[in-house]
């Protein structure tokens, strides 16, 4: 709310000073999903997660307040709720983000045809997952022609439900080029706290080709007492003049400590009307009963609403 209130003072006074009036663009949308599938050595079936959000823009200002519920894991927070500004090649941004590492975007998180994450998005340290999280702090992007550097000073704790950081003690940069349709990335972040030394770093691709779209992603995680190593490769393909039908294939692994977890899943994923999804999950591997989601067979239904 506050951010949102600081966003309609700036424009407000904006508006005073500009002869022509800018209308401000609202868009927004409400996502629920559902899945039936392995947690740990047992079934769930139910919610999976349940997400609002809200967007204003208003010339080069843009607000977004949202929040989740991830009902399969018992956890509920804000997601990204921010205040952004943008002009040309550059934007700036305060508030709850996601990190600029790795393939990092709300769609390929929760949209693709798998209905679980890869166990490197799904690996977590100090009760945090490393990839599809967010974090409380401050980034600036910045374009060069088909490249793109984003550099972010965030908190290195939970911050549940906050939009302000108590702390900037993790730095975490991204820079990627786009050439003939495939993007390139390298990206990480390290830790300012010397008390708790950590430093991640991923590499990255992803292509798109007629009917195709290919993602691979490799991880490797250092902290104290323990190292976390993992990647993943998925490959989609959308049959010619199958309009509603994605098929997929996923191989991931993932190395601790503890053990390693290995998983091969074959996918599909229906578009039903309503702007509803079906996914149809099958995974095994060598080491499957290690493997943290996922093995045999899974279910997703989701069903999106937007304005």
């Amino acid at each position: 709310m506050g951010l949102l209130a600081l966003l309609l003072i700036c424009t407000s006074g904006a508006e005073q000073n500009s002869r022509e009036k800018t209308p401000v663009e609202v868009s927004g949308s409400v996502q629920s999903a559902f899945s039936s599938g392995r947690k740990g050595g047992r079934r769930e079936t139910g919610e999976r997660f349940n997400r609002s959000e809200i967007t204003l823009t208003y010339g080069h200002w843009t607000a977004k307040a949202s929040t989740w519920n991830y009902v399969f894991c018992d956890w509920h927070d804000l997601d990204e709720t921010y205040l952004q500004y943008s002009k040309g090649n550059t934007t700036a941004k305060l508030g709850r983000l996601r990190l600029p590492v790795g393939q990092s975007t709300w769609d390929d998180q929760w949209y693709s045809i798998f209905v679980f994450l890869p166990s490197i998005e799904a690996s977590t340290y100090r009760n945090q997952k490393l990839l599809e999280r967010t974090s409380v702090g401050v980034q600036a992007d910045q374009s060069y022609g088909n490249s793109k550097l984003q550099i972010a000073l965030t908190s290195d704790e939970n911050e549940q439900n906050r939009v302000l950081a108590s702390n900037l003690k993790r730095l975490s940069a991204r820079y990627s080029i786009y050439s003939n349709g495939r993007v390139y990335g390298i990206s990480g972040f390290t830790s300012l706290d010397s008390g708790f030394p950590e430093h991640l770093v991923v590499a990255d691709i992803r292509a798109t080709l007629p009917h195709f779209i290919l993602r691979a992603s490799a991880l490797q995680h250092k902290f104290t007492g323990g190292e976390t190593t993992g990647w993943f490769v998925e490959g989609s393909h959308r049959p010619k003049n199958w309009q509603d039908v994605t098929l997929a294939v996923r191989w991931d692994v993932l190395k601790q400590k503890s053990g390693r977890s290995e998983l091969f899943t074959l996918g599909s994923k229906i578009r039903l009307p309503l702007d509803t999804d079906l996914m149809i999950n099958y995974s095994a591997g060598p080491s499957i009963n290690t493997a943290m989601l996922g093995g045999g067979w899974a279910f997703g239904l989701s069903k999106t609403i937007r304005f």
